[in-house]
């Protein structure tokens, strides 16, 4: 229970230190700041409990075993022959 009180006095600081910042380099209504304190809450506690996103294994647009030819070499992240795969990638 003190573990989340903990979480809302760090995300309602958090929120106040950034809408401070935002204001004080922007022109701001007043009638907008309950929007923006609102939006900042919401993206911020977005973050706390968001789910992880899986990280994606990228596919090579060749085989690995079809990428060297006797000719030229295959780059596996855009498919593109070459003589020299060093300077591509560079």
């Amino acid at each position: 229970m003190a573990d989340n009180n903990d979480e809302q006095a760090m995300l309602v600081t958090l929120t106040a230190d950034i809408a401070s910042a935002h204001v004080s380099n922007n022109v701001v209504a007043v009638s907008d700041m309950p929007l923006l304190i609102g939006s900042i809450h919401k993206a911020l506690s977005g973050l706390n409990g968001g789910s992880a996103l899986k990280e994606e294994i990228p596919m090579p647009f060749v085989a690995i075993r079809n990428s060297v030819k006797p000719a030229h070499i295959v780059c596996l992240d855009c498919g593109e022959k070459l003589k020299m795969l060093k300077r591509h990638l560079n």
